[in-house]
């Protein structure tokens, strides 16, 4: 089951553990239509936030182009190649955002592996094994704020060509042969309109560019998977309007580089990825009873992800990553135990490491090491960063009851010069980045 793998391109949209692009809502144009005078952006609105997304991300280009502070922070910088190859922009390439005319002055904004629950819950529940064209569809969406949109289609020009992409406004050729190979009704529905910017379509992704003069930004939807992938690029993800809200009454907008996820987010996500990779592998069975045999066998290793995120106790909700500083809103749980360490204001990180390997009791898959490798074996790459996101505290309670199998080790996020902050209700821990004493 492990080995299996659904080509290389698969491979690679798994590995994209993120994507790009944003959808606005695909208005039908038969032609070219003048431009509606552009408008100043909004004030005091903030971004849109996708909903059902596995982990949302902001960060800021300076006015030579390049992100600021995407180096500070692994998740964003891991999502580079991805982005680099499935749209040819470069995040920490200096000159690929200021290319596209991104504002340094507003934050560009990334929704990363948006799922539809009901649809991956339908696959999760399917026995015998769902049909080979039932649908499951992971998107993502990269909103670039533009200093100046005039001459966009110009420097759109210049972007690397690609044989699976076209300007449907100026590009006949390309946009009729890329029309040729939609293959469903509602992809065909979605190649009659003409509005978009950028169009690309190819084995199992579809991206669709738009842009929005009125807010002055470019907007990158990608969906990827099995399904009619052009028409869900064409659709406007859910908007998840509270949650934008209090990020922004939260500073994440105005961070230099920043995430937001999850327990429930963030695991759905690496469960989607690695269903949308292994279906095919499974699928190409050479017998309906194998087959329904790996599909089995699959769904109880795909579930490591909930066995993970479901270890008792379940101590954070949220978690709030901003310029050097990483947050996590308590749950009920997780503010009855940090409360009963009794943690001093600006403590050095270390000594929470200590406090938590001392009061906590591992139990669940953190209880047993066959079971914990197990379970993070079964469950793939996305463990890892399950781990370093959520599970930390269980990592650390562990290591101190099997001090031969994993080293105690504070948390990678508690640098030296750490300090730990619980806000004055209990309900967020923080841990702020410091110099050294």
């Amino acid at each position: 089951m492990r080995g299996m793998c659904a080509g290389a391109r698969a491979a690679r949209v798994f590995a994209l553990a993120a994507s790009l692009s944003a959808c606005a809502a695909a208005t039908p144009a038969s032609a070219p239509r003048s431009p509606p005078p552009v408008a100043a952006a909004p004030a005091d609105v903030p971004p849109a936030i996708s909903a059902n997304a596995g982990a949302t991300f902001v960060f800021h280009a300076t006015a030579a182009g390049a992100p600021s502070g995407t180096a500070a922070l692994p998740e964003i910088e891991a999502l580079r190649p991805a982005l680099k190859e499935l749209l040819h922009v470069d995040i920490g390439a200096g000159g690929d955002l200021a290319r596209l005319g991104a504002d340094p002055a507003r934050p560009i904004l990334l929704s990363w592996a948006i799922v539809d629950p009901g649809q991956l819950l339908a696959l999760r529940k399917a026995s015998p094994p769902p049909p080979r064209d039932a649908p499951l569809i992971v998107r993502a969406v990269l909103v670039i704020p533009l200093a100046d949109a005039a001459g966009l289609q110009g420097r759109l020009a210049a972007l690397p060509p690609d044989e699976r992409c076209a300007r449907p406004s100026d590009d006949e050729a390309r946009w009729a042969a890329l029309r040729a190979r939609l293959a469903t009704p509602e992809d065909r529905r979605a190649g009659e309109d003409r509005s978009a910017a950028y169009v690309c379509h190819g084995d199992r992704i579809a991206s669709i560019m738009r842009l929005d003069l009125p807010r002055r930004q470019l907007t990158w939807t990608l969906a990827f998977g099995d399904g009619s992938l052009l028409a869900a690029a064409s659709r406007p993800p859910a908007i998840d309007v509270a949650l934008a809200v209090r990020l922004q009454s939260r500073g994440f907008f105005a961070a230099r580089a920043g995430m937001y996820t999850t327990p429930a987010d963030e695991a759905r996500a690496y469960v989607a990825l690695g269903m949308v990779k292994t279906r095919h592998a499974i699928d190409s069975a050479p017998r309906e009873d194998l087959r329904g045999e790996l599909w089995r066998e699959y769904l109880w290793e795909v579930g490591g992800h909930d066995r993970l995120v479901d270890s008792e106790p379940r101590l954070f909700s949220e978690l709030l990553l901003t310029d050097g500083q990483v947050s996590w809103t308590l749950t009920p749980e997780g503010r009855t135990f940090f409360a009963s360490l009794g943690l001093a204001a600006g403590m050095p990180a270390t000594d929470l490491g200590l406090a938590v390997e001392k009061r906590l009791k591992p139990v669940g898959p953190f209880a047993d090491r066959k079971k914990l490798v197990a379970t993070v074996q079964e469950a793939g790459s996305g463990a890892f960063m399950l781990i370093k996101h959520f599970l930390w505290p269980h990592v650390l309670a562990f290591a101190a009851s099997n001090p031969d199998d994993l080293p105690t080790s504070i948390p990678v996020w508690a640098d030296e010069g750490a300090r730990v902050e619980l806000d004055r209700d209990g309900r967020v821990l923080s841990v702020r980045a410091g110099a050294p004493e």
